[in-house]
C-alpha cells in the first residue's frame, strides 16, 4: 500500500502499523535518495543507502519534518528472497510513450 506524504501523523501511523516501511521522493529520482525505516523499540533505524543512522523520536520526527517542503511516498517494505534466501530487487520503470500508454522504459535487478 502507497500513501503519499501528507503530515507527521499519518507518517508515524504507518510506519507503527507495518515497522519496516521505504520513503521515496516522488519526483523521478530513479532510485536515488530511497530510505529504509525499521522501527526497532523506541528507536528507528533509517538506512539511507549509505549509512544506517539510529534516531530517538525527537530525531526521527525532526527528519520528517523535513520532508514537508517535498513530496514523499510511504510504503510498505516487502522481503524480496530467492529460495536460497538471498536478497534481491527488480525495479521497473514506467513512462508514457507517444500516444500517451504507459510503456516499459526499463528493467533493472539490485
Amino acid at each position: 500500500m502507497l500513501i503519499g506524504w501528507e503530515h507527521e501523523g499519518k507518517a508515524l501511523a504507518f510506519i507503527e502499523e507495518h515497522e519496516q516501511v521505504m520513503m521515496k521522493p516522488d519526483n523521478r529520482t530513479l532510485g536515488n535518495q530511497i530510505l529504509y525505516v525499521q522501527r526497532k523499540d523506541d528507536l528507528y533505524e533509517v538506512y539511507d543507502q549509505t549509512y544506517l543512522h539510529r534516531l530517538n523520536t525527537v530525531e526521527f520526527s525532526g527528519l520528517l519534518e523535513s520532508f514537508e517542503a517535498h513530496r514523499f511516498v510511504i510504503q510498505k517494505y516487502t522481503a524480496s528472497l530467492t529460495q536460497e534466501g538471498i536478497p534481491f530487487h527488480v525495479r521497473v520503470h514506467l513512462m508514457k510513450d507517444g500516444a500517451g500508454q504507459w510503456a516499459i522504459a526499463g528493467i533493472g535487478t539490485l
